[in-house]
């Protein structure tokens, strides 16, 4: 909600529990927020037995219960077919334009259209998604049919503006040892972040949470359509405390609206975990960028501490007066390995440009303080 500078718009894909909507309707921004849940006695369930998790009783122009805020319409649909109802053009077979390749008229005639033509025929309505249904790690049927389904993550896409943020749960965060998710089982969770690139989101950020209270961390990945928005989640620690105090509802108590989420918070979620980054190297598709060292090996900082150290050992021969012949030795030793290092880090530059945007958590924020 704070990665868009203003959102107007949510929809809420599940989330029975009315959590996901009580923190949604806290910025003063919200206007509309559509919840699509398919599970209508859950939500009353919840209403009922968990009435803190949807509690807007504090919140000043408010509902007691969040599901009866005026900002919020419920959906007791399913969501894939609402989405894509919505936002997923129909078939024009003869000509194949008004959609990418969904068509039922033969594959062979859409094999060769690039699957991000054509989005900009399709006008958006929310400036954030928020997906709390099934995670891609749950183990059913129903879970790799959802994460599968191209339409409707195409459908999620349109259903954006042009400035649009989706945010998806990942599951329960991986540890260090664990291999890729391609090769480990979680073939779905591998497949949401590949699919999402495909469909045009330019900037991705993938989080770990601990306060969710799942008894175990959780991670989350961040899509926006648009590499602008970086500009917001990058914002210092500060700069995140004034958003919040500007944008957040007050309160009839007084109280501090956000329980957890402060820019201190914002600030540890701005780079991956090591687990995280540790996965993104073991897929061989990114083993160029993890070959650079950005993630094994020397880094630019352990570099930068052997030169130091060789200018250190040229100081004390120096010191000592050690023939000029040496010293001279040592000289020529310096230059040589500051220059590669200059050469090195222009080819490295011109080498990584490629892949800026492609998955940015994980190493622009390195490329930021060496380039």
């Amino acid at each position: 909600m704070f990665t868009h500078e203003a959102p107007k718009r949510v929809a809420i894909i599940g989330g029975g529990e009315g959590a996901t909507l009580r923190e949604v309707l806290k910025h003063q921004s919200v206007d509309y927020v559509a919840m699509v849940e398919i599970d209508e006695m859950m939500v009353n369930a919840s209403k009922e037995y968990l009435p803190y998790s949807s509690d807007c009783s504090d919140l000043i122009g408010s509902s007691e219960s969040c599901m009866d805020d005026p900002r919020a319409d419920m959906y007791y649909e399913d969501a894939m077919q609402w989405f894509i109802d919505r936002f997923s053009p129909e078939c024009d077979c003869s000509s194949g334009q008004e959609h990418r390749h969904f068509c039922e008229c033969g594959d062979e005639a859409y094999t060769s259209l690039d699957p991000k033509d054509g989005h900009e025929r399709i006008q958006g309505e929310f400036d954030v998604v928020i997906m709390d249904a099934l995670d891609p790690t749950d183990d059913n049927a129903f879970t790799e049919y959802l994460y599968y389904n191209d339409r409707f993550l195409e459908s999620m896409f349109d259903s954006l503006t042009e400035n649009g943020v989706i945010i998806m749960q990942l599951g329960d965060s991986i540890d260090l040892d664990d291999a890729h998710d391609a090769v480990n089982g979680f073939h779905t969770r591998a497949n949401v972040i590949r699919v999402l690139e495909r469909y045009g989101f330019e900037s991705f950020h993938v989080y770990d949470e601990d306060h969710c209270g799942f008894f175990y961390p959780w991670s989350y990945v961040l899509a926006c359509k648009k590499a602008s928005c970086r500009q917001n989640f990058y914002r210092n620690e500060a700069e995140v405390n004034v958003a919040i105090h500007n944008k957040m509802i007050r309160t009839k108590s007084g109280r501090h609206p956000l329980k957890y989420f402060d820019g201190f918070t914002m600030g540890m979620y701005q780079t991956p975990s090591r687990p995280w980054q540790e996965s993104f190297c073991r897929n061989t598709t990114n083993s160029q960028l993890c070959d650079l060292g950005f993630y094994n090996g020397k880094s630019q900082h352990d570099v930068d501490e052997d030169l130091n150290m060789l200018s250190h050992v040229v100081g004390n021969y120096r010191h000592h007066n050690i023939s000029d012949a040496i010293e001279a030795e040592f000289f020529n030793l310096e230059t040589k390995v500051m220059n590669n290092m200059i050469l090195l880090k222009r080819s490295m530059e011109e080498r990584i440009k490629t892949f800026l945007g492609k998955f940015n958590p994980i190493f622009a924020r390195h490329l930021h303080h060496i380039f």
